[in-house]
């Protein structure tokens, strides 16, 4: 008697198929995913590129833009990719080149550098420059800057088109000659550009109102190295703004404030981001901990491990976003932020404990921290290469 053979089941056939079209379907997906990201890359690193050689080019004759703007596009290779050139006015004898360059459905690349108007002979600013920001309440004014590498003091007065101005916080852009301040009352920002000596006119952003909300109140700022994003903490919402100005008009994200409402926030005293933006940290003063702000999305609470009697007073981040930097009357507390977070603590200085530290923030081309006073002079913090501090790397600095 002849044994039966049995093959596969009709049901086993499907299962396998099945099995096969969801891997494929990965696979592929993966492979169309790293051609868009290659394809993104190429595009702006061209924009880059395009961008750079158009701005030598127009340079020469920025002059002839003060009366319009100038536009096209670029021939083979790089059909696709339009241009944009033209100036911005300031105060007096400077303006703002800026070149952008685009192609559809891409991001554009704007480039910015000072000029003169036939007025002036020339002007030119170093983007490199080390230079540090900060308000003076008891003098009225907008604030100063000092440029280590001048050895240079200097006092800018609130320009008239603001009007009743009172500067709560601010964040400069090191030799960009760019400052951002914050009028927190009156819920304003105010992008300003200062070229020897002398503050130009500014752009005036308003917080557009919120339903539902309290009228915000502006208590920290932080920007991007690149100027192309503002972030402002709300103490009144509870939340933040996002002000974006890489695009052709500045303007509010979603024209709202973001709060956290699985966890909502609570006492916030300060708020950094690192260089790119990408990674924006909000201190709760009361609550002694931190929230990490990324991708459109409230994720990490991190709280201080180490007992205190007083609120955290600010924040600070480094160019990378592997350490941050809090503090209160007595310590400073850095997070180093990796695959396992670690915290350390570090008594300060019995002279700072004495002069009242107020704000701490740190400089996006050396990672150095600078720690203002309401008593004494500013203190000068040098952290190590991975972000911890030592109590023998605090100094007193001036200002010359």
């Amino acid at each position: 008697m002849l044994k039966r053979k049995y093959g596969y089941s009709l049901l086993e056939l499907l299962i396998a198929v099945t099995v096969l079209f969801i891997a494929s379907f990965y696979l592929f997906s993966l492979y169309a995913y790293g051609c868009k990201a290659a394809k993104n890359t190429r595009t702006a690193n061209t924009s880059v590129f395009l961008a750079q050689e158009k701005l030598e080019e127009i340079r020469p004759f920025a002059n002839d833009l003060y009366t319009k703007s100038v536009s096209g596009e670029f021939a083979e290779p790089y059909e696709g990719y339009k241009w944009k050139a033209e100036i911005k006015p300031f105060l007096d004898t400077f303006g703002l080149l800026q070149v952008s360059v685009w192609k559809k459905n891409s991001p554009p690349c704007r480039l910015r550098v000072l000029c003169a108007n036939p007025s002036c002979g020339s002007v030119s600013s170093h983007v490199y420059d080390s230079e540090v920001v900060y308000t003076v309440p008891q003098d009225k004014i907008a604030f100063k800057c000092n440029s280590y590498w001048e050895n240079s003091n200097q006092t800018f007065n609130n320009p008239k088109s603001l009007g009743a101005w009172k500067t709560t916080s601010l964040v400069g852009h090191p030799g960009r000659g760019l400052v951002w301040l914050a009028d927190g009352e009156q819920a304003k920002v105010a992008r300003c550009v200062y070229v020897d000596n002398k503050l130009t006119n500014c752009d005036v952003f308003v917080a557009p109102n919120t339903t539902g909300g309290q009228k915000p109140y502006f208590i920290d700022i932080a920007g991007d190295i690149m100027g192309n994003y503002l972030f402002v903490a709300d103490s009144a919402n509870q939340g933040i703004w996002i002000l974006d100005d890489s695009q052709a008009k500045t303007q509010w994200v979603g024209n709202k404030y973001l709060p956290c409402y699985e966890d909502p926030l609570d006492g916030i005293s300060g708020l950094a981001c690192d260089q790119y933006g990408e990674n924006v940290w909000v201190c709760e003063g009361a609550k002694r901990s931190l929230r990490l702000f990324s991708g459109g999305r409230w994720l990490t609470k991190l709280e201080v491990p180490y007992s205190g009697n007083s609120l955290l007073k600010g924040i600070a981040v480094n160019p990378w976003g592997s350490a941050i930097y809090t503090f209160d009357s007595s310590c400073l507390y850095i997070l180093i932020y990796s695959d396992l977070p670690r915290w350390q603590k570090v008594s300060l200085p019995l002279e700072l404990i004495e002069q009242d530290p107020q704000g701490i923030c740190c400089d996006p081309y050396n990672s150095r921290l600078y720690m203002n006073t309401a008593k004494g002079k500013p203190w000068l913090i040098v952290p190590q290469s991975d972000g911890r501090v030592f109590k023998e790397y605090f100094k007193q600095t001036g200002w010359k």
